[in-house]
């Protein structure tokens, strides 16, 4: 993380945990911010997290968790780096379940199949 968190970006943080659909306009009502500061505080906080470089792609999903992150690293010790002093001091990070993948059978290569 670039700065630390203030008292406002933590409500903010608690808020998206308890309920991660709120509206923008929800959050704000819940830290008593007007909608357009609120949205750039919560862009930042997600702009910290995608300055993560070994993070190749994020995504907000569906299930128990929150989020899902592809991330590349060298070896097994410097994923362990990473996930230690990286991703494990993110704000809201309470548990990290990680998958590793041992054998791609398909990729996507270029644009996504159009119906012609």
């Amino acid at each position: 993380m670039s700065s630390e968190l203030d008292k406002t970006d933590r409500l903010l943080v608690r808020a998206l945990q308890e309920n991660a659909r709120l509206t923008s306009g929800e959050l704000a009502q819940r830290v008593n911010l007007s909608q357009s500061p609120s949205w750039r505080r919560i862009k930042h906080l997600e702009d910290d997290v995608c300055a993560i470089p070994e993070v190749v792609m994020f995504h907000g999903i569906s299930g128990p968790e929150d989020f899902l992150l592809v991330i590349v690293a060298r070896d097994l010790d410097a994923y362990s780096e990473l996930l230690q002093h990286k991703l494990h001091r993110l704000p809201g990070v309470r548990q990290v379940h990680t998958h590793f993948s041992l054998q791609e059978f398909k990729g996507r290569i270029g644009g996504l199949p159009v119906p012609l």
